[in-house]
């Protein structure tokens, strides 16, 4: 036998899988070869510490994460083979995925893409099992300088999209999609409320990325709460996203309320006032330790949080995307050119 041969079965035979005579002419070869046994040595070592590892579950909607993706893609209209363009895809993904995990979840994309033909017209869409999405209800959710942090300097933002979208069999899920503004490479990990599980995502510049939330993990407290720590340029950042699902039955929010909460955190305020008020709320690098109490006076929301935020040190500023909430800053010195960037087109 030679090396070649040996390296070609040395997992096998590790493993125990090859036939007794076949295992005999392996072990007479690694005894005589200096190189195949130092081979041997390091798969040995391999094994003790794969052994040893704890096993993982795969992060939690991974296998609807890995659909949303790909169904992002395909509405690219890809100019190259389906198959080229899904592993260039896959490989961008970025999240930690083990195990049988990242298998079911790659044949169910290839099953998925190999099955449903691109350009299904739109009424034969639940037939075929694709996605309903719905355009009106994508927005680009504040963050990341969108409000007072906002300046003339070219700083690195996360721009997070959100799209309802409606999945045959699963029901209705936020679709949010995310990626890196005025810098090449960063990291993303999200986490759900009341969830110890982290996604972690690689960031590629304005490579688009996404997450899918199904509404079913927050039916009892009506808000998707999502933390994202991130970072960019040796900057981090923490992001909480509060976004309400849509009110059932069309029922009307009211624009004004009145009505009174318990001292609490601020996340878990802000995420009660998304909630009364239907509107997304995100806090930008805003300190977790902090804890208020909300009181509304017949007030709308930006009115509500506000009052109470701005004597914290805390900026609010609403869009049509929701509101945004975080620490006030001094505006920049445009006195000085030579310390301002060229704004972003």
């Amino acid at each position: 036998m030679d090396c070649s041969k040996w390296r070609e079965l040395a997992s096998e035979y590790r493993e125990g899988t090859l036939s007794p005579g076949m295992a005999k002419v392996m072990e007479t070869h690694v005894r005589d070869c200096a190189s195949c046994r130092a081979d041997d040595a390091t798969l040995r070592a391999l094994n003790r510490e794969l052994n040893v590892l704890p096993s993982i579950d795969p992060p939690l909607f991974f296998a609807e994460n890995v659909m949303a993706a790909i169904e992002r893609e395909r509405a690219k209209q890809p100019t190259g083979p389906w198959w080229k363009e899904m592993l260039n895809d896959l490989s961008h993904l970025g999240r930690v995925a083990i195990g049988t995990g990242l298998a079911a979840g790659t044949v169910a994309s290839l099953a998925y893409m190999v099955l449903i033909p691109s350009g299904v017209p739109h009424e034969k869409a639940v037939q075929a099992g694709q996605p309903l999405i719905a355009p009106a209800a994508q927005n680009l959710l504040p963050g990341a300088n969108a409000g007072i942090a906002a300046s003339l300097r070219r700083v690195p933002r996360l721009r997070v999209t959100r799209m309802l979208t409606i999945v045959p069999g699963n029901g209705p899920a936020y679709d949010f999609a995310f990626w890196l503004e005025n810098a090449d490479t960063g990291s993303a990990r999200f986490r759900l409320a009341d969830d110890s599980r982290d996604y972690r995502f690689s960031l590629l510049g304005r490579k688009e990325q996404t997450l899918r939330i199904p509404f079913s993990v927050a039916e009892t407290k009506g808000v998707v709460g999502l933390t994202c720590n991130w970072s960019s340029s040796g900057e981090s950042h923490i992001r909480h996203l509060l976004v309400p699902l849509p009110p059932q039955n069309n029922t009307s929010l009211e624009d004004r309320q009145s009505f009174e909460l318990a001292e609490e955190g601020i996340v878990a305020a802000a995420s009660e006032v998304a909630a009364r008020y239907g509107q997304p709320v995100t806090l930008d690098d805003v300190p977790e330790n902090m804890t208020v109490q909300i009181t509304a006076r017949q007030e709308n929301a930006e009115e509500t949080l506000r009052r109470h935020l701005a004597p914290l040190g805390l900026n609010v500023t609403p869009s049509d995307a929701g509101i945004l909430i975080e620490k006030t800053v001094p505006a920049p010195d445009i006195t000085n050119p030579s310390e301002v960037s060229p704004t972003t087109p």
